[in-house]
């Protein structure tokens, strides 16, 4: 009674299993035909050495991949102020005012405020770089 409960189920479920197919292997040997072209004859292995040898010691052309192998020298000026107002943080004596989106950065060196410009790819008319002249000072001249 068991048996039946589970044959049951398993047809429900739509797992029925089915025997597998035998394949039946044919006893026929397969011919094979030799081709008429003729084989290459055989390199000693100095001829290999020496092709080797020709393609190590020949450079390859090399391809221009459009970059630049120095940096250019920065045309970023810095325009001295001497309004006190416009540079509250002494530590910060370098102001970007960016025309582009109508916003003040403060730097604490040149180096940084000329990355910043690079980073964005800002042309001279979307900037005004200024500094403090009493901050700097003798650093500048």
């Amino acid at each position: 009674m068991l048996k039946k409960k589970t044959m049951a189920r398993s047809q429900s479920r739509g797992t029925k299993t089915t025997p597998k197919k035998v394949s039946s292997t044919t006893s026929q040997k397969k011919t094979s035909t030799k081709s008429s072209a003729p084989t290459p004859k055989k390199s000693s292995p100095q001829q290999k050495l020496e092709e080797n040898l020709k393609t190590l010691t020949s450079t390859p052309p090399r391809k221009k991949t459009g970059k630049t192998s120095g940096k250019k020298k920065s045309d970023i000026v810095a325009v001295r102020s001497y309004d006190k107002k416009l540079f509250p943080w002494e530590t910060f004596p370098y102001r970007l005012d960016d025309k582009r989106e109508s916003k003040v950065c403060h730097f604490q060196c040149f180096e940084h405020a000329e990355k910043h410009i690079t980073r964005y790819n800002m042309l001279p008319k979307d900037y005004k770089l200024r500094y403090d002249f009493d901050a700097l000072g003798a650093q500048t001249s």
